[in-house]
Parts: C-alpha cells; sequence; structure tokens
C-alpha cells in the first residue's frame, strides 16, 4: 500500500512544501515554501516567501526545544517587534503538506481521505523573540510545551496590589476613567505625545494607560503639562490622530482608595517595614 512515508521517500512522488501561519490578534500572516500559491483547507491563501526554519528538536531542554525561523526583515511579522514587544502574542503553526498526496486523493485507489490526511502539523508555538542581519530576520519560536512548563508567580507578600489595573481581578472597566484627546505633535520618535487637552492634574496619569485603537495600550510613565510620556510608541501614529488615555495606579492603598474600589484591593499592608536584625 502506498503509505505518506514511501510517498516522503519517493524521489518521484515527493513533492512536500511547507506552510507557515502567524496570528497576531485577528491578523493572519499565511505564507508557503512553494513558488505558489497555496489554497490550504483553514480557506486561508497562503503567499510564497524566502522562509526556511531549523530542525525541530523534540527534548525536555526548552532552549534546544526552541525554533528559529528566517524570513525577509521587511515582512510584516518581524516588523511588529522593531520598536517593542507586540501587546498580543504572535503564534505560530508550521504545516507539512505533499502535493502529490493532494492530487492523488480523488484519482488512486490506494490512497484513502479518511486514512491519510493531505498535510501534518509539525510544529505549534508562539514568537518570543526577532534579531535581524542585514536584511534577513529571525524568529525564535517557544513550542507550547515548553510554555505550559515556565513557573510564574502568582501572588508576591508585598504592601502593592498584586492585581493590574482594569484587569478582571481589579474590577474596575476602564472606560469609566478615560478621556479623548487629539496629537498635536510627535518626539523621540513617538515615545513623546503632544497633546491638544487635559482634564486633570498630571498626576492623575501617572502610571495609567494610552490606546489608539481601543486594543493596544501604552504605558504612561507621566504627563507634564501636555506631554505625554509613553514606555513604548505606537506603531503608525501621527498628529491629528485621537488617544485615549485612562487614570493611572501606583498599586498603592491610597490609589486604590482614590478609585472607591479597596474591596479589590490585593496587597499587604502589615508587613513590618522595620528589619529587626539592624
Amino acid at each position: 500500500m502506498l503509505t505518506v512515508s514511501k510517498i516522503e521517500e519517493s524521489l518521484s512522488l515527493s513533492k512536500p512544501v511547507e506552510l507557515y501561519l502567524f496570528e497576531h490578534g485577528q491578523n493572519r500572516y499565511a505564507y508557503t515554501t512553494g513558488s505558489k500559491n497555496y489554497l490550504h483547507t483553514d480557506g486561508l491563501i497562503y503567499k510564497p516567501l524566502p522562509i526556511s526554519r531549523s530542525k525541530i528538536t523534540q527534548t525536555g531542554d526548552d532552549n534546544r526545544s526552541s525554533l528559529k525561523v528566517s524570513l525577509p526583515g521587511d515582512s510584516p511579522v518581524p516588523l511588529l517587534f522593531l520598536t517593542h514587544l507586540p501587546q498580543d502574542h504572535v503564534t505560530l503553526k508550521v504545516f507539512r503538506v505533499n502535493h502529490y498526496l493532494k492530487e492523488q486523493f480523488n484519482t488512486s485507489e490506494y490512497i484513502r481521505p479518511e486514512d491519510t490526511p493531505t498535510f501534518v502539523s509539525i510544529f505549534s508555538g508562539e514568537v518570543i523573540q526577532s534579531t535581524w542581519d542585514n536584511t534577513t530576520a529571525e524568529l525564535t519560536c517557544a513550542p507550547y510545551s515548553a510554555l505550559q512548563r515556565r513557573q510564574m508567580l502568582r501572588t508576591g507578600y508585598q504592601a502593592q496590589c498584586n492585581h493590574s489595573v482594569y484587569d478582571e481581578l481589579c474590577g474596575l472597566k476602564i472606560g469609566d476613567h478615560q478621556e479623548t484627546v487629539t496629537v498635536t505633535a510627535i518626539k523621540d520618535l513617538g515615545k513623546t505625545l503632544l497633546i491638544d487637552s487635559k482634564a486633570h492634574p498630571d498626576d492623575y496619569y501617572r502610571a495609567g494607560l494610552a490606546t489608539l485603537d481601543g486594543s493596544n495600550y501604552r504605558s504612561v510613565l507621566g504627563i507634564v503639562g501636555l506631554e505625554v510620556h509613553l514606555m513604548s510608541p505606537f506603531d503608525g501614529i501621527k498628529i491629528g490622530d485621537q488617544i485615549d488615555l485612562a487614570k493611572g495606579c501606583d498599586g498603592s492603598s491610597a490609589a486604590c482608595h482614590s478609585f472607591n474600589n479597596f474591596n479589590n484591593f490585593l496587597g499587604f499592608l502589615d508587613i513590618p517595614t522595620e528589619n529587626p536584625f539592624t
């Protein structure tokens, strides 16, 4: 019987190509190592791109399990990492497709579609880093199995609140504490924005959030007069755009009281401030 392994080993029948599907929020970037557009079973058209990868290694060592993907540095995915880490995760799925299997499904009595898939998933993970070498970018991708083994601190024994402002555990709705302003000038490569007005004192916005489109947020380091200082710039922002500024929170109990939200405060205020050994 003609099997997948025999077709892959055959010099005359083997026509494998690989499909790379990057996902960032609602955006999808689909590429193929083949020379023509490829319509996959997910309904996406995978476009040809000079893209290659390192060998896939399955091991308990997370560093050795990572996948290196090389592609043009000016393609959309590497540009997501150009100035800062994207707010939304960038995921990657890699499929291996054999043209012979797809072509023969309806013509060969030896290959049954229910027994032999037209593609095989060979990698699923997340892009964690991008580096550039002249015109080529290299993406470092961690498999989901490695991400699941990652140990993270859930709660710290600290005086500051463990919640992030406006998250589910904090309970505040960001729309109740936002105001819309217009950008009048851009400085410091987008890290400093001049706005037309503001409704509150400067301290009101420190450690707050700013958003350009309602989905991507930037931390506000502070506002001095009408200058908004961001931790990282917005991509594609221009003069005349409107941004939403939200009240800041430094995680202190006083800040939580200012929101009238102390019932959701998760800090430990009874931690001794004096060291008995010094």
